[in-house]
């Protein structure tokens, strides 16, 4: 990215009329999205944003326009889980280019346009920690529009004190717009100038390079300052001048020179290299025994935009250099992984110009999530070269496997390099120069072949397609549909399960059951096609399982793509394999078919038994003859334990009961 140098500071009122160059970049690419899940993203009008960079001697500047549907901010909750404007900048890169961990020059600042009402518009530092009259000279002013918001952010040189390096006017950057749609506090999704810096928070080597331009760059050197031209102007004596078309404009590039061919410097794929240009940076091939390496030599005049590189080296600095230079370009992503490498070239008059070949982009939206996945490609589309006995139809030069690209030698496979890669549970995309598959040319005339397949953790097969034969870089294939059938049924161990598909709805062929003529038979975890009059195997990779749940999921090129609104029938068999229930003809209308077998009936409930007489306990008469006159009260004592020394002591007895009237 390049910041240009402003004659006069901007309004910071929100209103972009002092940036007459805006929009300078824009995030509105899926590829971009460093946050979040992808499929829930909504397109440029969900998220998505343009910006500009500007600087003068007291401040950096940043002008951004945000298109969200809904822009959010809440009195609770964090910073950033609010809609804003996040920026990382590294402040001296000389310092520590290479370090993977932020530090006291790596700055995150956060922007938050409020919501235009009762929450304004705020700025703050996250790390490191700055002074609170610091925070106060941020300057933000945004503004409502009509797909979201823009505005202007002000960040004075004085914010950073001691820690700014502004010699080589380069400053590592990261530009992220933040998204919350929920009602409440949230960090939802980011789309950024680096998105795979937001997996690793606070590593400064994946960020980009955020270039200060001026008419003049000032470049250090051992013999003092020396003064580079622009990079767009004309090559001379004074400068080498290189131009470098390339496929992905964050990546590291480099330009290897061999100033002596055939002589010392570090080896490279065909020369032997005296100076490295990487990114920016000028180093120089040491050879001093016990000291060998890669020196640093300055900065180089550098610009990188939208996949145009262009550096301007002082050819006073390639000292060791002859007019029959060559050279090397290379490509590397922000891991350090190679992904292109050029043929050695010539420089002349100071000058050299390389394109890289046109860069693959392959889709693989699939039906399943899946543990592995492929991308077979016959690149010289001759099938009696390469590997010919893993796909049929393809004689297979490279394969993709997950993330990695190999390269078949004849005898076994060899790896090449990791690929781009973005994926979601159904969406695999990759992303890689064409040399890595030695350069085809592909066309309507010139076409290659490749296939694709999907496998479990356990390297099953779940799907293959059949051969495809593309015309061009962007490849996009799309795996059928599947079908899913459900089956909910009254299993009892050993039981067998069928699923009869009448998939032609011609009940006049294929085998006659329950009024339609099935075409295709699923026996449990089997398959069978309907031949004349017998079932023979069918092979169809399916996931099936077999229990009072049941369910087959397959794809509808297993059935031959059969129109939808064709009948089935579900059946099951007991363990004699005689039919305990057949279903009635179930039309398939969807992909997804689900029937229910009814619940038994229960046996009945038995009446009742009639309660028994109850057997009468025995009875005791008592008979008393007696000289009763009216008003008498009649007693009976019982002494039932036939003991006199127990009860209540009367006549020689000793009375348990009493009987009383």
């Amino acid at each position: 990215m390049t910041a240009k140098r402003l004659s006069q500071p901007p309004a910071l009122d929100g209103d972009l009329k002092d940036w007459p160059d805006f929009p300078c970049y824009t995030l509105d690419q899926d590829k971009q999205i460093g946050y979040g899940d992808l499929s829930t993203w909504g397109g440029p009008s969900d998220l998505s944003g343009s910006f500009c960079w500007g600087w003068d001697d007291e401040a950096l500047y940043l002008a951004v326009d945000v298109k969200d549907e809904r822009v959010q901010a809440h009195t609770r909750g964090n910073f950033w889980e609010n809609d804003y404007v996040e920026l990382w900048l590294d402040v001296n890169l000389a310092k520590d280019f290479y370090e993977a961990q932020n530090d006291s020059d790596d700055f995150q600042f956060g922007f938050m346009p409020g919501n235009f009402g009762d929450i304004p518009s705020r700025a703050t530092v996250f790390v490191p920690g700055v002074s609170t009259s610091k925070l106060r000279q941020l300057l933000v002013q945004f503004q409502r529009t009509a797909e979201g918001y823009r505005g202007e952010i002000k960040i004075p040189w004085a914010t950073f004190g001691d820690n700014l390096d502004r010699s080589g006017n380069r400053l590592g950057a990261s530009l992220c717009f933040s998204d919350n749609d929920a009602d409440q506090p949230a960090q939802e999704m980011m789309i950024c100038t680096a998105p795979a810096a937001i997996s690793q928070w606070g590593n400064p080597t994946l960020w980009n390079n955020l270039e200060l331009l001026a008419p003049q760059a000032s470049l250090p050197s051992s013999q003092g300052n020396v003064t580079a031209a622009p990079v767009s102007g004309q090559a001379s004596s004074d400068f080498l001048r290189a131009h470098f078309t390339h496929f992905s404009p964050d990546d590291h590039l480099r330009l290897y020179i061999d100033c002596r061919p055939n002589y010392g410097g570090d080896s490279v794929p065909g020369i032997f290299a005296d100076y490295l240009v990487q990114d920016g940076d000028l180093y120089y091939w040491s050879a001093e025994k016990g000291n060998e390496g890669w020196k640093w030599l300055g900065f180089v005049s550098f610009s990188n935009q939208n996949g145009q590189s262009e550096w301007g080296v002082p050819t006073r600095w390639l000292s060791l250099c002859t007019p029959n230079m060559r050279a090397v370009f290379q490509r590397l992503d922000k891991k350090w992984n190679q992904h292109y490498v050029s043929n050695v070239l010539n420089i002349e008059n100071n000058f050299i110009s390389h394109a890289e070949p046109p860069w693959m982009s392959i889709t693989f939206n699939h039906a399943t999530p899946a543990d592995h996945l492929f991308v077979y490609l016959d690149s010289d589309n001759r099938e009696n070269t390469g590997n010919t006995t893993i796909f049929p139809g393809l004689g297979i030069d490279h394969i993709i496997q997950d993330d990695s690209l190999y390269q078949w030698t004849g005898s076994t496979w060899k790896w090449i390099a990791v690929v781009r890669t973005r994926k979601t549970a159904t969406r695999s995309v990759w992303y890689f120069s064409s040399q890595s598959i030695r350069a085809p040319v592909i066309s309507a005339k010139k076409p290659i072949k490749l296939g694709f397949s999907r496998q479990n953790a356990s390297w099953t097969n779940l799907f293959t397609s059949p051969v495809l034969r593309v015309d061009s870089y962007n490849i996009v294939y799309n795996e059928p549909a599947m079908f899913n059938f459900s089956f909910n049924n009254n299993f009892t161990s050993g039981d067998h399960l069928f699923v009869y598909l009448d998939t032609d709805n011609n009940p006049g062929t294929g085998f006659s059951i329950g009024g339609i003529g099935a075409d295709y038979m699923i026996q449990d975890s089997w398959m069978f096609k309907r031949s004349g009059s017998a079932w023979v195997a069918h092979s169809c990779p399916m996931s099936s399982t077999v229990s009072a749940s049941a369910s087959w999921i397959f794809h509808t090129s297993c059935l031959n793509n059969p129109s939808l609104g064709f009948k089935v029938i579900f059946q099951r068999q007991n363990s004699a394999w005689a039919a305990v229930y057949t279903s009635p003809a179930v039309t398939v209308s969807g992909y997804s078919v689900s029937h229910s077998e009814p619940a038994p009936m229960p046996p009945p409930t038995p009446a009742p038994a009639p309660m028994p007489t109850p057997t009468p306990a025995p009875a005791y008469t008592f008979t008393f003859n007696n000289n009763y006159v009216s008003g008498d009260h009649l007693f009976l004592y019982l002494d039932t334990d036939n003991n006199s020394g127990t009860g209540y002591s009367i006549g020689g007895i000793g009375a348990d009961y009493m009987l009383q009237d």
